[in-house]
């Protein structure tokens, strides 16, 4: 449920003259609020140090001291001096306390730490030990609730300043706040520009002007609030009220910003951050004087060419923890000429990887690397500006550093034998910033592959066979390169570009992988747009076009490609996707027609800033809009671009006249701006809404003199909306550019400029998933707990799901393992009160118990190569591949292989003495799908053909040719054929993965038939008799005959027929191919009429008993109806049936008869329904 409430900041800054590096602090947090358990007087509750003072919370109020900074330096900055320094100590150190009373609060109001830190303290101060304390708790906040009716108080702090958090909760009724701070102790106090200064006998303390705003349906909303000062109280007024059912978002904060400390020149390039906020940042160094340290990859400056007198370049770089108060390593990376770092990413394990371009042929490279011998090319001439000349051509480098920096885990040259990974064009509107020769950008996907999009005027750049481009079409071409995470393997890499020179800046990877990239060409014919480019199939002219290109992740084949620009000069500088897969890109233009306004309600006319939103496939713009000045030129270089986890737009860029007319003045900033001024020289940042309906927050970050820039590179923002920047600050050998307190360096330690770094957190309410896992041991069952790291603004829902299936809803997740394997983790986090609402994170936990498993099966296509294994990112694992040839490595998790046939892969994973057997099987996709070479059919018969697939759970399209003898099932694997002579059909199968297989079948329609001839003999016979039938021919296998039931055998080549009818008998025949063939025979049967033979009746019969003879009957065959009498010589009817089978025996009423004449009398019914009567006489004889 969304909580609903108002909240008030206020910001207590400490004033005072000192502001070089004497606010070092090397573990600061913000500030720590120290329990009171008793060490401290009883009326104090928490006490927190601040700079060069403390603040004690009390229980309605709280007391702040401040010291002098002068006399406080003397003190604490004496060991920096020579051995024989004598310190000057002041007798005293003049301090100064003002209480502040909350007049009217609730005296009992419960008050609590919040967040509390993971050390504790120890006081024992004097001789009194019941002011000992042990175990004494410290917090990074403190609560009061309910301070004042329906109102808590939070204290916490920003960039070691304290922070008052007053917070209204929902249905408050009253109109009016009762908040109201009495002040005693100050000697001043007044209200300037809506902030409230205290003066002080050493120095000003402010309390900044309140300023508040809401979020209400996604939209910013402020809040008017100011300070009243009645002689030495105040209070708030909300003059415009608020809307209680909502939050009230604290404003955007500078988290640090430090300068390098360098006291060598040191130019600004490139910045990045990792997964606990720690910062990076890398520059050019002139020389020695670059802050490293102890246990650095490299302390020392290696040397260089230099431009015009002025000493060469190594690269520097210094990675710092999240609060900018330390250094966690510096290092110097370069050789015995000059290079330049361009790009900076980390990896899942905190590793960073470093993209920048070299003119040095002993730069340090790995023995195991893609590449160890520099390729060179022509000089390009010295740079102006950048102070560096390349005077050996230049190569890319891409570098791996270990987390601590101590160690060059991998490093490379990649290139040919032009110049590349330099906008080396030959036209300035290329190169239309100061330092764009630098840009491009790297990358890493969730496997910790490596992906690199930049430049290259090189012909036989290492190219991959089969890219969707693979050669260079003219000049200046893109180059987009992936290589695995050990830098020893190209994954892919082609060329991008027309016929005149193209420039790649930036790469951004969908939730596919793959890939979008953006830049600018003067290409017109051949730069490869893609037929389907509904956005802009053209190049619209004018002095540069952006362009922008998505990738298919195997890098074969581009799926959509379009230019996106006007008659005028146009290019794009980033490129970021959403989490709908939309595609978002910043670029730069000149055209003052408005082309880049579309359906945004928010918009700058005749500005040079544009900012689009397209459609996946690029078919269609969703919102485009342009931010700027008005003035109808580019106002600001783009260094750093995010689309966050709501789909707010950020992007920032620096304004100056170095190099072109560019210019921060008049650019449009918000209220509750960090600085809503600037001289024209400044960085400036903005956040657009998520429809471009308006423009959630901007402001200003600058020196009030110096010419703030950044010598190109990429700056990054977080995920989170926290930005990182890179800037070559303080040039001419001013400390003017803001820093925070503590930060490493708060001054300009240079003659002349020095990189500076700065972390700026926008503050806006995002839940952001994460969490810790946790390392395990060789044993089961082992229990584990994932600890719960993810950012959330409210009261949050979280879900958490194993593949095994187990779930649970706690904060942290708790599960006992008693298998082992490779489990995936998903952590679903749900924070209504944010703008995204829901995010969700996945990772996984290798569980060893010296086993056995087996990963899923990987399709891959022919000649292709796939990534296999188990995700990087596993602590304290070793391993080892069984060898194959085609295996691109055996020493890392997740190698790429590319066999030529299905082959089965075994890795040894091992972690102290456990050791776990893995298998993978990867399918060559052409092993799985088989047809027969050849098949024989019969002349006019039909076939089926086969395409047989061995492994189920694709989805198979099949092309069969030649379509017109197809019959039936065109499309599926068994298709009905029925060619008219011998035909080779080929079948083109293709999986859902585009892999194809071809295979071709001969249909062999046999010559020659078996030669087949039935006989009868005879082929007439009378009705009764038998004919012998018999079956003659050559080439016979098997036969049969017909079944019929006058057949004595179907199975023999002479079988009796005895037909009581004409009857055609039929013999089936086949040989050794399957070949049928047939004939028949005709056996006739003749039949004597009813009426001429068909019934007999003997003239005379003999019944003297001698068994002869002795009973007349009539004889039939065909008779199926009878009747027969008898009559003598008077008509005395002696005998008389219907049955034939019944004669008569002589006898009339059972007496037997004289020797005589009878007369007789028969009609009978044949079986051909022919009726017969006869009438005649008989003899009886004895």
């Amino acid at each position: 449920m969304q909580a609903r409430l108002l909240r008030i900041i206020l910001l207590m800054i400490f004033l005072g003259g000192i502001t070089a590096a004497a606010h070092e602090c090397s573990s600061c947090k913000n500030l720590r609020f120290i329990f009171n358990k008793n060490q401290w007087h009883s009326n104090i509750k928490f006490k927190a140090d601040v700079p060069f003072g403390a603040i004690f919370l009390e229980q309605n109020g709280y007391t702040f001291t401040k010291a002098k900074e002068e006399q406080f330096m003397l003190l604490r900055h004496s060991h920096h001096r020579s051995h024989d320094f004598t310190p000057d100590f002041p007798e005293a150190i003049d301090c100064h306390a003002v209480r502040v009373n909350f007049v009217g609060a609730n005296k009992n109001a419960k008050i609590k730490g919040e967040e509390e830190l993971k050390e504790y303290f120890n006081y024992f101060l004097g001789k009194d030990k019941t002011k000992w304390a042990s175990h004494v708790p410290g917090f990074y906040g403190v609560e009061y609730e309910n301070i004042y009716e329906g109102i808590n108080l939070k204290v916490f702090s920003e960039n070691n300043h304290p922070k008052f958090d007053w917070i209204v909760r929902a249905n408050y009724k009253e109109d009016a706040l009762p908040i109201r701070l009495k002040y005693e102790g100050q000697k001043g106090i007044l209200i300037k520009d809506g902030a409230l200064l205290l003066t002080t006998s050493v120095g000003d303390v402010v309390e900044a002007k309140p300023y508040a705003y809401q979020v209400i349906n996604e939209k910013k909303v402020e809040v008017a609030c100011a300070f009243i000062l009645s002689e030495n109280e105040v209070k708030f007024s909300l003059p415009n009220g608020f809307n209680r059912r909502y939050d009230l978002v604290i404003d955007p904060a500078l988290i640090f910003s430090t300068y390098s400390g360098s006291t060598a020149d040191n130019f600004g390039y490139t910045a990045t951050y990792d997964s606990k906020g720690n910062a990076y940042a890398a520059g050019s160094v002139f020389g020695f004087g670059y802050p490293t340290t102890p246990g650095a990859y490299q302390i020392n400056w290696a040397g260089g060419t230099g431009q015009g007198g002025i000493a060469g370049t190594d690269i520097g770089i210094t990675k710092y923890n999240e609060t900018g108060t330390q250094r966690l390593y510096s290092t110097y990376l370069g050789g015995k000429s000059d290079e330049l770092p361009h790009s900076l990413i980390v990896n899942t394990n905190d590793e960073l990887f470093l993209f920048g371009t070299t003119s040095s042929d002993n730069f340090p490279v790995t023995a195991n690397a893609f590449d160890t011998t520099f390729n060179g090319g022509p000089s390009p001439g010295p740079f102006g500006g950048l102070g560096v000349h390349y005077i050996n051509g230049s190569d890319i480098v891409i570098t791996r550093f270990s987390s601590d920096g101590t160690q060059l885990l991998a490093s490379t040259f990649v290139g040919g034998t032009g110049n590349d990974g330099l906008n080396t064009s030959a036209t300035n509107f290329l190169k239309y910033n100061y330092a764009d020769e630098v840009r491009g950008e790297i990358d890493i996907d969730k496997q910790d592959n490596i992906y690199l999009a930049t430049c290259t005027r090189s012909t036989d750049f290492p190219v991959t066979q089969g890219v969707f481009q693979e050669q260079n079409k003219g000049g200046l071409d893109g180059i987009i390169i992936k290589m695995n995470n050990s830098l020893s393997t190209m994954v892919w890499c082609s060329y991008l570009g027309g016929e005149n020179d193209d420039a790649i800046y930036s790469l951004s990877l969908d939730k596919s992988d793959d890939l979008f990239v953006c830049g600018g060409t003067h290409s017109v014919d051949s730069f490869p747009i893609t037929q389907n480019s509904m956005l802009q199939a053209t190049n619209a002219g004018g002095k540069a076009d952006g362009f922008i290109t998505l990738i298919d992740k195997s890098g074969l084949a581009i799926e959509a490609s379009t230019y996106w620009g006007t008659a005028e000069y146009d290019q794009i500088y980033f490129v970021e996707n959403d989490r709908s897969n939309n595609v978002y890109v910043v670029g730069q233009t000149e055209d003052k027609s408005n082309f880049f306004i579309d359906n945004a309600a928010y918009n700058n006319p005749n500005s040079g800033l544009f900012i689009t939103k397209i459609h996946h496939d690029l078919s269609s713009v969703i919102w485009s809009t342009t931010i700027g000045s008005g003035r109808g030129v580019p106002d600001i270089s783009p260094t750093a671009f995010l689309v966050d986890l709501c789909s707010k737009v950020y992007i920032t860029g620096w304004g100056s006249s170095i190099g072109n007319q560019l210019s921060t003045r008049n650019l449009p900033i918000t209220a509750g701006a960090y600085s809503n001024t600037t001289d024209g020289n400044d960085f400036y940042m903005a956040v657009l809404n998520d429809d471009a309906s308006g423009l959630f927050y901007s402001t200003f970050f600058g020196s009030p003199t110096a010419m703030d820039h950044v010598d190109g590179g990429t700056s990054r923002y977080s995920k989170q909306g926290i930005l990182y920047q890179s800037v070559c600050a303080g040039c001419g050998g001013v400390s003017d550019f803001p820093t925070t307190s503590g930060a490493v360096s708060q001054t300009n330690n240079s003659p002349n400029c020095n990189e500076a770094v700065y972390k700026f957190d926008f503050n806006i309410p995002i839940t952001f998933a994460d969490f810790i896992v946790p390392t395990p041991p060789c044993q089961l069952p082992y229990t584990a707990t994932f600890a719960n790291t993810s950012n959330v603004k409210g009261d949050a829902d979280f879900t958490w799901i194993f593949s095994n299936g187990f779930t649970t809803n706690d904060s942290n997740a708790v599960y006992t393992f008693t298998q082992p394997g490779l489990y995936n983790i998903k952590l679903i986090v749900a924070d209504t009160s944010t703008c995204n609402r829901v995010d969700t994170v996945e990772k996984q936990i290798l569980i060893l118990n010296n086993s056995a498993s087996i990963l899923p099966d990987v399709t891959i296509c022919k000649s292709a190569k796939t990534q296999i294994g188990i995700p990087p990112g596993v602590d304290n694992v070793t391993y080892q591949w069984e060898y194959d040839a085609s295996l691109n490595e055996t020493h890392v998790s997740n190698p790429f292989a590319s066999p030529d046939s299905t082959t089965k892969y075994t890795l040894y994973v091992k972690r102290g003495n456990c050791t776990d057997t893995i298998q993978q099987t990867v399918i060559v996709f052409s092993d799985a799908v088989s047809v027969k070479a050849s098949v024989a059919t019969c002349p006019g018969d039909s076939v089926r053909l086969d395409a047989s697939n061995s492994k189920p759970g694709q989805t198979l399209v099949y092309d069969w040719s030649p379509p017109t003898l197809i019959l039936a099932g065109q499309g599926t694997s068994t298709p009905l054929v029925s060619p008219p002579r011998d035909t080779t059909f080929t079948v083109l199968v293709t999986n859902q993965m585009g892999c194809t297989f071809t295979g071709k079948v001969l249909v062999d329609i046999v010559s020659k038939l078996p030669s087949v001839n039935a006989i009868a003999k005879p082929y007439t016979i009378h009705y009764s008799d038998t004919s012998q039938l018999e079956l003659l021919g050559e080439g016979v296998a098997t036969f049969r005959w017909e079944y019929d039931e006058t057949l004595s055998d179907t199975n023999s080549a002479t079988p009796l027929a005895f037909p009581l009818e004409t009857t055609v008998y039929k013999v089936l025949a086949e040989d050794s191919n399957g070949c049928k063939v047939s004939d028949t025979v005709i056996v006739y049967v003749f039949r004597t009429p009813c009426k001429t033979g068909g019934v007999f009746l003997p003239n005379a019969f003999t019944p003297n008993g001698d068994g002869v003879n002795d009973v007349l009957y009539l004889r039939s065959l065909r008779v199926t109806e009878l009747y027969f009498t008898v009559y003598d010589r008077w008509g005395q009817l002696m005998f008389e049936t219907s049955d034939q089978a019944k004669g008569w025996d002589g006898t009339f009423g059972g007496k037997p008869l004289d020797s005589g004449v009878f007369g007789f009398y028969l009609k009978a019914k044949c079986d051909d329904g022919e009726v017969v009567e006869k009438r005649g006489n008989i003899s009886l004889l004895k």
